[in-house]
């Protein structure tokens, strides 16, 4: 593989490993933050430019994101232009450089405090570092302080002639996208609309509970339920969901990486 700023040339065939630190700044490195989201996920979209939009190749791959959101999309400075003497270690660090109330981090319920990231310097840094206090999970009035937020993407795209991977792509250019996006989970999207349609001819196989697990630990089945739905209610679904897509409904797409160049060099057969 071959990289080009964002822009990739790959062989036939060949493994496709996408790694990115994100960041927000265009000049000086800024970790992207993730804001507060519902089931976020990070999709990446390869599509042909050799066809007309409705006939040419395009697959998506998801990445669910499990790290920290955050209400400020931008980190908060600390004190004193952000200068701090010494390397906070907790958050009562924290609270003493910062002059803040002794009760900041010290709260029962969500805070909005516990949900900022922040940057400073310590006098001889030449770059900002980041931390952010989080609750230690199972306790309600227990944090901890986390030093070194980054936001890094990773994508790896097997490649096998029999799935979707490179080795089905030919050699022509193609277009991928990053984008992040929220939404409702598509096993709780089926379960809703077979509640608001019960006189479609449902399966008769369909459990009276667990129908997430059902759905999911059954691949064929999903399929066959969610083109039961399209074939029945062919505007329900947005038109980017598919069958494998684990959201049934997108909210609030933020384009990552706009549609950035893909050049695939053929093999003289299809692997080989």
């Amino acid at each position: 593989m071959k990289t080009y700023l964002n822009e990739r040339e790959i062989q036939q065939g060949e493994d496709w490993n996408v790694d990115l630190l994100l960041s927000q700044g265009a000049e000086e490195y800024v970790p992207f933050i993730v804001g507060l989201r519902e089931n976020p996920m990070f999709v990446m979209t390869v599509a042909s430019t050799k066809f007309e939009k409705n006939q040419r190749y395009v697959e998506s791959w998801w990445n669910a994101y499990d790290g920290p959101m955050f209400v400020n999309t931008n980190p908060l400075r600390a004190p004193n232009n952000g200068i701090l003497v010494a390397i906070p270690d907790t958050p009562s660090d924290v609270v003493t450089a910062w002059n803040l109330t002794p009760g900041f981090f010290n709260v029962t319920d969500e805070s909005c405090h516990l949900q900022n990231l922040y940057e400073y310097k310590l006098a001889n840094d030449t770059e900002w570092r980041y931390l952010y206090v989080k609750r230690v999970e199972g306790r309600i009035d227990t944090f901890e302080l986390v030093h070194g937020y980054e936001c890094r993407l990773r994508f790896n795209i097997i490649s096998s002639y029999n799935t979707e991977g490179t080795a089905k792509w030919t050699g022509q250019n193609y277009m991928y996208q990053i984008t992040l996006v929220s939404g409702e989970l598509m096993e709780n999207v089926i379960c809703s609309i077979k509640q608001s349609h019960p006189n479609l001819e449902w399966r008769d196989d369909w459990p009276t509970s667990n129908v997430e697990n059902w759905l999911n630990d059954n691949a064929n089945i999903k399929k066959d339920v969610f083109n039961f739905i399209k074939k029945r209610l062919p505007d329900f679904f947005q038109p980017d969901i598919d069958w494998n897509s684990p959201l049934g409904r997108i909210w609030v797409p933020q384009v990552i990486l706009p549609p950035t160049k893909i050049q695939v060099n053929n093999n003289l057969r299809v692997i080989i």
